[in-house]
């Protein structure tokens, strides 16, 4: 091989370099692997504590819980550049449960549980990313009505965790369906950003055999954002999520689940305010038999709930936060509770925090979550017209 051919092989190994190195950084990929790890100590009084099946009663408890601000999680998510406008990403999560290392979530899709631990729980999904056209998400995922409250949910900021417990021990409790904040079998679509305003809708088939509405869900919302004010609006609703109470008799009527909620946020630098109102109504429609003869039947069931919550920063490394909820059972006479959260975040390092967790509840005819905004209660009860406090210290570490 002479000189000549040497030169022009090392110029074009050169130029082939040069062309990878400016095609990855104008077509960028990346896998990233994350996660929270959240464990801590905290005393509830009044607490129906139910070790092993065995019931101890009402009383204080000082237990260890493996997620107290926030469910601990890891995920994978990545993307992959297909042009530079058009990217894939992807995104999969699951929650842990540091007491033990087990899986601590059961299947939920829309306003149904099942039985089953599933792995990636808290998101799965495949999609297409637009800068110009938007979002498209395939696979389960959460819906717009949680994230509204989320996004008005003081303690979650301070906590930085996508975890408000508000929309399940309303949905829960009071409304007759439970844990309504993922879908399965979700199609998605998120806007880009218009002058600040942005929408998004879903849609979940059930995946029910036989079937094209049970447990479906559908739902949409709307972000509008101007200097340091920031709205958002949220419609769900889940169709037949219960089936029929009896599979020989005609169905009466799809059970429906009705989620809307309204926020408002402002935000400075070191502090701001939040306020968040929603609604909730669940209808089941189910066969009753009265003196040997079947009959049709309907159970109404309407939340109503009012939120107001505060963030201020005291330092570069610490953070006050207080939540209050106002919630009521319009369709049970009394049925109300109240709701008032703390937590104080000191930041040790980058990723590592410690915190304090304060919380009382007052329940009049509804057993509603202790902590309201926290992410605690794996092994602490919710009491019927029973008031609960807490306090709670822990660590959080994120990777």
């Amino acid at each position: 091989m002479n000189r000549y051919k040497v030169i022009y092989l090392f110029l074009v190994s050169v130029s082939a370099l040069s062309y990878q190195e400016t095609y990855a950084e104008d077509m960028p990929s990346s896998i990233l692997l994350y996660g929270t790890l959240d464990a801590g100590v905290v005393h509830v009084s009044n607490a129906l504590y139910t070790p092993s099946g065995s019931n101890k009663g009402l009383h204080g408890s000082t237990v260890f819980e493996g997620s107290l601000s926030q469910k601990s999680n890891f995920g994978i998510k990545g993307t992959e550049a297909i042009s530079s406008d058009v990217s894939a990403i992807f995104n999969l999560e699951a929650t842990l449960n540091l007491a033990n290392g087990s899986l601590s979530s059961k299947e939920t899709s829309g306003a149904t549980v099942a039985t089953q631990d599933i792995f990636f729980d808290r998101q799965a999904w495949v999609g297409i990313d637009s800068k110009s056209l938007g979002q498209l998400r395939l696979g389960r995922a959460y819906t717009q009505a949680y994230e509204n409250t989320v996004f008005a949910d003081a303690i979650a900021k301070v906590n930085k965790t996508y975890t408000s417990n508000l929309s399940y021990y309303i949905v829960g409790q009071a409304s007759g369906a439970t844990q309504d904040y993922r879908n399965n079998n979700q199609i998605r679509y998120d806007s880009p950003s218009w002058q600040g305003l942005s929408f998004s809708g879903h849609y979940s088939p059930g995946g029910v055999s036989g079937s094209q509405t049970q447990a479906s869900s559908d739902g949409l919302g709307m972000r509008y954002h101007v200097d340091r004010l920031e709205f958002a609006a949220a419609l769900q609703e889940d169709h037949d999520f219960g089936g029929s109470a009896n599979a020989t008799l005609p169905k009466v009527h799809e059970n429906v689940f009705l989620w809307k909620t309204l926020a408002v946020r402002y935000q400075e630098e070191k502090f701001s305010i939040a306020a968040l109102y929603q609604t909730t109504q669940t209808d089941n429609g189910q066969w009753e038999t009265y003196n040997g003869s079947q009959y049709a039947s309907a159970t109404l069931r309407s939340t109503r709930t009012y939120g107001l919550g505060s963030t201020y920063k005291t330092s570069q490394n610490s953070e006050l936060g207080v939540q209050f909820y106002d919630s009521h059972w319009v369709d049970h006479a009394g049925g109300n509770s109240q709701s008032l959260t703390g937590a104080w975040v000191y930041s040790l390092s980058t990723y590592t925090s410690t915190y304090i967790d304060v919380a009382k509840t007052r329940n009049h005819a509804l057993a509603l979550q202790v902590a309201g905004s926290l992410g605690t209660s794996v092994a602490i009860a919710q009491v019927t017209g029973i008031g609960q406090s807490l306090v709670g210290l822990g660590f959080t570490h994120r990777f």
